[in-house]
């Protein structure tokens, strides 16, 4: 450092004194650029202890750039239990094979064996979906639990009044706008989209072509279990049109199958943790967070102009949040949501200008 005239340099950049940083921070922040382009003005003739921590915390802290800017991560991939035993636990989801051709079915997959079911729907309210699933458990009994996502009639309260009160189905749902966390489900649609696809380019019958599908599905080795699902299902060794000597074979050891299903979870969800970027949770019960929503228009911000408080988190990234200014409460996976930075007080500033402008937010 050296003295030139009346100012304090180094390497031909003034050092700013303490009482002017804070205003030379948000001057530098007019146009809200970004923390390297807010580093790279102010450098060109200015420099001070610490300035580049100050310049990350002012831009983290601006409470316009955390509406609009989206960094929040997905947290890592749990890893889950197989049920008990098959049929205990049953996802559905509906597929919309084709928008123009209006085919559309009730996909149902269970959590153990992956045994799938698929029942083509004319309609898809609240009676058509009662009706579907009594002839399900007509034919494959009553699971324990079934889990859907937040769409009609899925989350309609007389669906789940009539599964527990007329069959002692207890129906759960996946957290809002989180179509992954009931991802083996909607796993199943991409093979009912292929055959869909193909029976339209054959002008074949589709209700045929799904059903030949389904069954074919349940008697290939899956993937992860390296089992047929019917014969999960079933406990036994599914004939098919091929020869097949296993039919007189034993059922293969639970413990087993369990061992194959945790490996291929492990493997998948470390690539998929990696591939995301997933990071821990951040976000602990009482903080204040902003919640994302939908864009519909350029101008939207990325994050809703309300604060909200975390009031519950649970598994999978589950979290229930409250609107401050509402009241509302109700539920979000952890990657839509993004904890505010309230505005750091620089060293020399007069009034607390970050707090006036968190109010105005």
């Amino acid at each position: 450092m050296y003295v030139h005239g009346s100012l304090l340099m180094k390497l031909e950049k003034m050092v700013l004194p303490s009482v002017l940083r804070a205003r030379a921070l948000r001057l530098a922040h007019r146009g809200h650029p970004g923390m390297s382009t807010m580093k790279n003005f102010l450098r060109q003739g200015l420099w001070w202890p610490g300035m580049d921590r100050q310049v990350e915390d002012f831009v983290r802290s601006c409470p316009e750039c955390q509406l609009v800017t989206s960094v929040s991560r997905p947290l890592p991939i749990t890893m889950t239990e197989l049920p008990k035993n098959p049929w205990d636990y049953v996802s559905m989801d509906f597929s919309t094979a084709s928008d123009v051709c209006s085919w559309k079915a009730l996909v149902l997959t269970d959590n153990y064996s992956r045994f799938l079911v698929a029942l083509p729907m004319d309609k898809t309210d609240t009676d058509a979906v009662k009706k579907a699933l009594q002839r399900v458990f007509n034919t494959y009994y009553l699971p324990k639990t079934m889990k859907a996502d937040n769409g009609p009639p899925f989350n309609s309260t007389e669906l789940k009044t009539w599964l527990q009160n007329e069959w002692g189905v207890k129906l759960i749902h996946s957290t809002p706008l989180n179509p992954t966390e009931n991802g083996l489900v909607e796993r199943s649609m991409q093979g009912i989209n292929k055959i869909s696809a193909i029976a339209r380019l054959g002008k074949k019958n589709w209700k045929d072509a799904l059903a030949d599908y389904v069954a074919a599905y349940n008697s290939w080795p899956h993937h992860v279990t390296k089992i047929p699902p019917a014969e999960l299902m079933f406990g036994r060794t599914v004939r098919s049109l091929l020869p097949d000597i296993r039919t007189d074979s034993q059922q293969i050891m639970d413990e087993e199958l369990r061992d194959r299903d945790q490996a291929a979870k492990f493997k998948r969800n470390a690539k998929e943790d990696v591939r995301r970027k997933a990071s821990e949770l951040n976000i602990k019960v009482g903080d204040i967070v902003l919640v994302s929503q939908p864009k519909r228009d350029k101008t939207d911000t990325q994050y809703k102009n309300a604060f909200h408080e975390v009031i519950k988190i649970t598994g999978a990234g589950r979290v229930t949040i409250k609107d401050l200014t509402t009241q509302k409460v109700y539920e979000r996976n952890v990657k839509f949501l993004k904890k505010f930075v309230e505005p750091q007080m620089i060293l020399g500033e007069e009034e607390d200008l970050g707090s006036q402008v968190s109010q105005d937010v």
